[in-house]
């Protein structure tokens, strides 16, 4: 009988220092000239099992760049030559260091702190839909259409805020919704309009 294991250390029942692969029968140590993949027989325990060997792969990073002759270092990687200085805090970073946003070329620590108030458009995580706001709002003055000459304004201003943000950007975040908005938005203002007219001529 015979059983497939990695080579990893087998969960002994006393807890000890790790000696290298062992045999998952007896987690006695496997010797170093039996390391290798295919059948094993343990010599302790003369069972079998199937050894696979295992590799680790080296994570390998972006390699350095030496700094040549009287070049400004990196800040952050003395070993590397400067490519250009942070246009918010002015240190000079390497190309590993560089990040291009908003055509501004910052360091890892501005990009993140500017980020995270929000200053770089890029970066936003949060998209305000002007046009969607439009949308819903054109039906809530289509059911309270008494306040229509109220709410029918405000819905047209929301879709033709949105419609401008989608040309500047060339993004159509709910472009259809931000037209579809600004017609009920006027429908809106009519009806609102028309129930103001009904009201004065009854009083």
């Amino acid at each position: 009988m015979s059983v497939t294991v990695a080579a990893v250390q087998a969960i002994p029942r006393k807890k000890r220092a790790y000696s290298g692969f062992s045999c998952p029968w007896c987690v006695r140590t496997i010797p170093e000239a039996l390391r290798m993949d295919g059948d094993i027989r343990c010599p302790h325990c003369k069972k079998s099992f199937f050894l696979r060997l295992f590799t680790p792969q080296i994570e390998r990073g972006s390699l350095p760049m030496p700094t040549a002759g009287d070049s400004t270092p990196c800040a952050f990687h003395q070993v590397n030559s400067a490519a250009a200085s942070c246009h918010r805090c002015g240190a000079f970073i390497c190309s590993l260091c560089l990040i291009p946003a908003d055509n501004q070329e910052l360091c890892p620590g501005c990009f993140d702190r500017l980020a995270h108030e929000g200053v770089l458009p890029s970066a936003r995580q949060i998209v305000r839909n002007w046009n969607g706001m439009a949308f819903h709002m054109s039906f809530l003055g289509l059911c309270l259409f008494p306040l229509g000459l109220l709410i029918g304004p405000i819905t047209v201003w929301l879709a033709l805020k949105g419609l401008a943000h989608n040309r500047r950007s060339g993004e159509r975040i709910s472009h259809a919704a931000g037209w579809f908005a600004v017609g009920l938005g006027a429908i809106d203002t009519l009806l609102g309009s028309g129930f103001l007219l009904v009201v004065l001529k009854v009083i």
